[in-house]
């Protein structure tokens, strides 16, 4: 009965593990005291979700090499667990993929994603005016 109990569980708890884009920032922000670098609560949304964009990343890559704009993927993405050495970039680049895709994805991806594409922008215009290198 107690396997049967953990089966249950283990298997309730990885179906909770789904791919999600958060942002990625030099700067740790649990690891300064400045108050005006403190994580602010766009940037906690920003880490709680990205699920929607995990699950439209092809398609929102897509729309925005046709807008003109980096595809999101091009942002970096390295995994840390793997050791893969961050691509730093401005955040300016990915304010102008952001908005790009948010002026022109509504109707073709769900609100989830159009949810998840503005609270990354609300995160990175943050880090912006603190000129906080992303990846």
């Amino acid at each position: 009965m107690i396997y049967l109990a953990y089966v249950f569980w283990v298997t309730r708890e990885y179906s909770r593990m789904r791919p999600r884009i958060v942002p990625y920032f030099a700067l740790k922000h649990f690891r300064t005291h400045k108050p005006s670098q403190a994580t602010t609560e766009a940037s906690q949304r920003a880490l709680r979700s990205g699920f929607g964009i995990a699950a439209d990343l092809l398609r929102l890559d897509e729309s925005a090499r046709q807008l003109g704009v980096p595809p999101l993927s091009s942002f970096g993405f390295g995994d840390d667990l793997l050791r893969q050495p961050p691509q730093w970039t401005e955040p300016a680049g990915g304010l102008r993929t952001l908005t790009a895709l948010i002026s022109n994805m509504c109707d073709v991806v769900s609100n989830t994603t159009i949810t998840d594409l503005k609270t990354l922008l609300a995160a990175l215009e943050k880090h912006g005016r603190l000129r906080i290198n992303s990846r």
